[in-house]
């Protein structure tokens, strides 16, 4: 078992309930399922999250990076007048002290301090030139529709194939900028993503190519699994799990997703 693997298991298990904000903890059961398929198949690269907070979801992200990968953090943080919706208050200082707290190896976390609107092509490149591809990309920033498309758009581009797009609140009643901002960013032909899974407040994409592996990877994973519900609905033309889940742990030893 890798320390960073471990340090992921501790967050699951105590180190997110200690850090503010509203992602729910069973969002990294898939994600370690996910990961552990990338790593079994050599789709490696960086991971980052555009709207980090505090940092309670990108801390476990980090935690599921590549050996010799960074992690990039995306906010306005405290260029709080960017955030024209109030969709999230994220902290610095805050974010900062989670980081060293909870992270493994904190120092390999970048941050970007901007409003992801003014994320430019040239700014994508040279996030291409200093990390790669991404395996793993939330997005979780301005809850505008453009805030939204313009966000998808940017995670799209940086994701490696085979690489997991997490968007959040999606299905949120308070946020209908966000289902429309995907529904614009959808009615493109030139998308190259694909719905696989909702849990919780969270809709996974992949790239095209992956589409149905990941589809089967979570049916047949959490079907097995007594806590959890699992049935099939169609999103955007591609079958999706539709994912219940409670009362999960993580077994250190095999690494897998066991009921308590």
């Amino acid at each position: 078992m890798t320390s960073s693997r471990q340090k992921f298991y501790d967050y699951v298990r105590t180190g997110c309930g200690e850090v503010s904000g509203a992602s729910n903890v069973l969002n990294f059961f898939p994600l370690h399922v996910l990961s552990q398929y990338q790593s079994e198949h050599d789709i490696s690269g960086s991971v980052g999250e555009i709207g980090v907070h505090h940092g309670k979801f990108f801390i476990g992200l980090h935690n599921l990076k590549d050996e010799g990968k960074r992690s990039l953090a995306i906010d306005v943080f405290d260029l709080q007048h960017l955030n024209i919706d109030g969709s999230g208050h994220g902290n610095k200082k805050a974010f900062l002290e989670n980081v060293a707290q909870h992270a493994q190896d904190p120092d390999d976390v970048d941050i970007l301090m901007a409003d992801s609107i003014s994320v430019s092509d040239d700014d994508i490149q040279r996030i291409h030139n200093d990390f790669g591809r991404f395996k793993l990309f939330s997005v979780d920033g301005g809850h505008t529709a453009v805030h939204t498309a313009n966000d998808l758009a940017i995670a799209e581009k940086l994701l490696a194939n085979g690489g997991v797009l997490i968007l959040d609140d999606l299905f949120n009643m308070n946020w209908p900028g966000v289902h429309e901002g995907t529904a614009r960013f959808f009615q493109s032909p030139e998308r190259k993503l694909a719905p696989f899974l909702i849990v919780t407040n969270k809709v996974f994409f992949t790239t095209f190519s992956y589409q149905k592996e990941f589809y089967q990877l979570m049916h047949s994973t959490f079907g097995k699994v007594r806590n959890a519900k699992v049935r099939t609905e169609t999103m955007y033309g591609f079958p999706t799990v539709i994912l219940h889940l409670t009362k999960l742990d993580i077994n250190e030893k095999k690494g897998v997703i066991v009921s308590r």
